[in-house]
C-alpha cells in the first residue's frame, strides 16, 4: 500500500518550474500552470483569428464559430430552460477550455526535456527532466474549476431571484 501512495503522490503533485514565496505562502509556477497560459493564449488567439471581420451571412471561418456557439447555447437551454442564455458563455469557456487541455493530453503536443535536448542539443535540458502535464491531470485545476461553478451557479441564483427569494428557496420543499 506504501508503494502505490507514493506513486499516487507522485502522479497528482504539480511539477515545480519556479519556485516563488510571497509573505510564506507558496506561490510557485508549476508545469499544470505553465500548460494553462499556453492553453488560454491558444484559446485568445483562435477567438481573435476566427471572429475577425464576422459578415452577417457566414462563410468559412466564421460557420465554425458559429456552429461551436451555436452547440453552447443549445446545449445550455436544453439543460437549464430559459435561465440557459445566462450561464452559456461560462459553459462555453469551462468546454473550449477543457476540450483544449485535454486535446493536449492525448496528441502530447508539449515536448518534455528529454525531447528538447534531443532536438537542440542544448546540454542544459538533459538534466532538467521534467514533463509538462495538461491541466486537467492536476487536481488543483479540477478542484478550482468545481469552486468556481459552484460560485457561478449562487451569484446566477442571486441574481435571477434577488437575495431574499434566493435565501427563501433554501426553505421550499422538494417536490
Amino acid at each position: 500500500m506504501g508503494e502505490f501512495a507514493s506513486e499516487l503522490q507522485r502522479l497528482i503533485k504539480p511539477n515545480k518550474l519556479i519556485n516563488i514565496s510571497v509573505f510564506g505562502f507558496d506561490m510557485s509556477i508549476t508545469d499544470s500552470v505553465v500548460m494553462m497560459w499556453i492553453v488560454m493564449a491558444a484559446l485568445i488567439i483562435f477567438s481573435l483569428v476566427f471572429t475577425r471581420k464576422l459578415k452577417t451571412i457566414p462563410e468559412g471561418k466564421q460557420n465554425v464559430v458559429e456552429v461551436i456557439v451555436e452547440f453552447v447555447y443549445n446545449f445550455a437551454k436544453d439543460s437549464m430552460g430559459h435561465h440557459g442564455k445566462l450561464f452559456a458563455p461560462y459553459i462555453g469557456t469551462i468546454l473550449l477550455f477543457l476540450v483544449v487541455s485535454n486535446i493536449i493530453a492525448i496528441f502530447n503536443i508539449v515536448p518534455s526535456s528529454k525531447d528538447i535536448y534531443h532536438w537542440t542539443g542544448i546540454e542544459y535540458f538533459e538534466h532538467l527532466n521534467f514533463a509538462i502535464r495538461p491541466p486537467t491531470k492536476d487536481v488543483n485545476v479540477t478542484l478550482t474549476l468545481a469552486l468556481m461553478s459552484m460560485v457561478a451557479v449562487a451569484l446566477a441564483g442571486i441574481k435571477v431571484k434577488k437575495i431574499s427569494g434566493w435565501l427563501k428557496s433554501f426553505l421550499e420543499p422538494v417536490p
